[in-house]
């Protein structure tokens, strides 16, 4: 089979873009499970971004989310806050790294 990632309309990720992605996801995921907004979450990182999908681009986050029948202001925060984690998961691991947006390989030899 082929490299979906060769084909004309769909580029490869840098490992700097993965590592981005991967950092977005991971706040997701960790701001779903900390607030109680799931119990469980399942994390995808495309390797290739396509033009043409109209889906998730680069990453998706998958929850196994927690019965919530009736919404409360609290978990309707929670929602939130876990939509906005992705953003500031990354903004958090660029203002602490000396490497910003760079890619992992340079962070862990500097380690």
């Amino acid at each position: 089979m082929d490299d979906p990632c060769t084909m004309p309309h769909i580029t490869p990720y840098t490992e700097a873009d993965l590592f981005r992605l991967a950092v977005h996801e991971v706040g997701h995921a960790l701001m779903a499970l900390a607030v109680g907004y799931a119990s469980g979450a399942t994390i995808q990182i495309e390797k290739c971004f396509d033009r043409s999908a109209t889906g998730h681009l680069g990453g998706l986050t998958d929850y196994e989310l927690v019965e919530d029948n009736l919404p409360t202001e609290e978990s309707l925060l929670n929602r939130i806050a876990v939509g906005y984690a992705g953003m500031a998961a990354e903004a958090v691991v660029s203002w602490l790294g000396p490497w910003g947006p760079a890619a992992p390989s340079e962070v862990t030899s500097s380690a």
